[in-house]
């Protein structure tokens, strides 16, 4: 920095050119001819996104964004038909004047589905869940798995890791019955990132990077892209998989929209109904702004039970025994809840910004009563459907019994707020966003476990027999020493584990701009003869370049003697 220069002028005038550079690229004009347009349902009522949008003539092609919105620029004047197709409905073609260079064309098209010729229809079921994310997966630029809110909505769902359990290559890793972690292709959560609305989430939890997705409800969510390759847009440590979550945006459809729901749910061993409510709304204020946002609240009380045996040996006779038997017994209230809002603006055509927020709390109670059997001798008997054990003199005949219990409550928050935008300059589309994360985990006063032991040796001190002829429901039966086996004053604490206080808190700011190019202005330049040679190679203004227009040239020629 030159001696003479004021401190703080460089900053000053970086942040002055930043402001001048953002202001010009959303009220820039429009430099070459453009052709614009909506992809919507035939009741005008959803865009269709991922929408195929083609001109033949000109090799181009480009996809609907979330809004239906599509864009060719760099066109030269002329006449074209424009195609689109969507996955399931009628493909549509409208031709569109092209005029002199800086000239902007609008289009809108409306696709029904296919087979249908009445004006109105409702199409209800698991068709056009799917069809929508075919769509979507297609105009895609990797391998990526889609799932929309609708299909989601179609199952009782708790929470976003149930939802991805229906994807293709995940595997999802439960807690109590619920999902919790996901694998993609097999390899550890620890290797995946997850984002919200591009924004990466934090997990808490110690050194492990996985995030638990139990916390996030799945009523909050517009879809979920699981993408199993990286791209450059994406973070290098996505070695396993990205998985990101979007929110619902007020441009998802054309009209207003307001959703509720109500489930309930019944457990038989609590005896005890565990209600669940939702509520998503998106609202356009203007045609270019608009409100969306949503709230879930589900409180579930069950009770679970499961019986473990480890340490298996095989007797003299060839039989095989358990050495750690244990019976649980879980008592278990989960209440998660959250609620996201949005906010969409289009300062012009070729802009759109938003301000994206999603808070949601996970409070998880579990209480655990749990009962194990750790013989030392091997057992005096044994069948294909179950074994005896007896105690016996000295430390090698000793019966040790466990009694433990479990009294554990842990929060867990997470945050996610993102500001951003999208701008469309000639053929580059600049997206832009800054963002701020939270996750924490909470936990106080915790007992897990309390361990109370008895130990039993001498001949007929203690005896029990299991039975395993019932493997979803082994049994047992204690045959001697009953009396100590249910009295309290026989057994003495021998371990205690007491969480006083944790409180592990993560956060994280980003800010991201990427500039790839728009599809619909990226055209293929094949080798071709003429004065020029042409190698093949990615042309990103088209209408500028020799070897584009001849073949456009050559096309529109075979074409009129063809109709000639």
């Amino acid at each position: 920095m030159p001696a003479n220069l004021p401190k703080g002028r460089s900053s000053v005038n970086v942040r002055l050119l930043s402001a001048l550079l953002l202001t010009s690229a959303i009220a820039a004009p429009a430099i070459a001819s453009t052709v614009t347009g909506t992809v919507a349902d035939a009741g005008g009522v959803r865009p269709l996104q991922g929408a195929d949008v083609r001109i033949p003539a000109l090799g181009r092609v480009t996809s609907a964004d979330a809004a239906g919105r599509f864009r060719f620029t760099g066109l030269p004047a002329g006449t074209y038909d424009v195609v689109v197709s969507f996955a399931g409905a009628t493909a549509s073609t409208q031709s569109v004047t092209v005029g002199a260079e800086g000239s902007v064309a609008q289009m809108s098209f409306a696709l029904a589905p296919d087979g249908t010729d009445i004006e109105t229809i409702l199409v209800v079921g698991q068709q056009a869940n799917m069809l929508s994310s075919i769509s979507r997966q297609r105009a895609a630029d990797t391998v990526v798995t889609v799932l929309t809110k609708d299909a989601m909505g179609q199952f009782p769902d708790q929470n976003v890791a149930e939802s991805l359990r229906r994807a293709p290559g995940i595997n999802v890793l439960n807690d109590q019955g619920e999902g919790r972690f996901v694998a993609v292709r097999g390899l550890d959560p620890n290797l995946n990132s997850t984002s919200i609305n591009g924004a990466r989430v934090p997990a808490t939890g110690g050194e492990d990077r996985m995030v638990a997705l139990d916390v996030i409800p799945s009523e909050l969510i517009e879809s979920i892209e699981i993408k199993k390759t990286l791209t450059p847009d994406m973070d290098g440590d996505t070695i396993g998989g990205s998985i990101e979550i979007n929110t619902t945006s007020a441009f998802d459809r054309k009209k207003d929209f307001v959703t509720l729901s109500a489930e309930g749910s019944y457990n038989q061993l609590s005896e005890e109904w565990s209600p669940k409510f939702g509520a998503n709304f998106a609202k356009l204020i203007t045609e270019d702004f608009g409100i969306s946002g949503g709230f879930s609240w589900n409180k579930r009380k069950f009770s679970t039970d499961n019986i473990e045996a480890a340490d298996w040996a095989t007797t003299k006779d060839g039989y095989d025994y358990a050495k750690t038997i244990e019976y649980r017994d879980y008592d278990v209230q989960r209440e998660r809840w959250g609620g996201n809002l949005s906010i969409d603006w289009r300062p012009a055509d070729n802009t759109t910004l938003y301000v994206r927020g999603l808070y949601s709390k996970f409070d998880d109670t579990e209480l655990r009563t749990r009962l194990v059997f750790k013989p030392t001798p091997a057992p005096i008997s044994a069948t294909d459907t179950g074994f005896t054990f007896e105690s016996a003199a000295g430390s090698a005949g000793r019966m040790e019994i466990r009694r433990d219990l479990k009294d554990r409550r842990e929060w867990q928050t997470t945050t996610s707020i993102v500001a951003g935008g999208r701008t469309d300059v000639g053929p580059w589309t600049l997206d832009y966003s800054g963002s701020w994360s939270r996750a924490e985990q909470k936990e106080d006063g915790s007992i897990d476990p309390i361990r109370f032991r008895q130990r039993l040796q001498g001949a007929g001190a203690f005896g029990v027999t299991f039975d395993f002829s019932d493997w979803q429901r082994p049994g047992f039966d204690v045959t001697k020493g009953e009396a100590a086996f249910l009295d309290p004053s026989k057994y003495t604490m021998s371990l205690l584990e007491y969480t006083d206080k944790e409180d592990s808190t993560d956060k994280e700011w980003a800010f991201k701009a990427d500039r790839p190019a728009n599809r619909g202005d990226v055209a293929i330049r094949r080798a071709g003869r003429g004065a020029a040679p042409c190698r093949t190679q990615f042309v990103t203004n088209p209408a500028g370049d020799a070897c584009h227009r001849r073949a456009t040239a050559a096309g529109a020629a075979a074409r009129r003697s063809a109709s000639s």
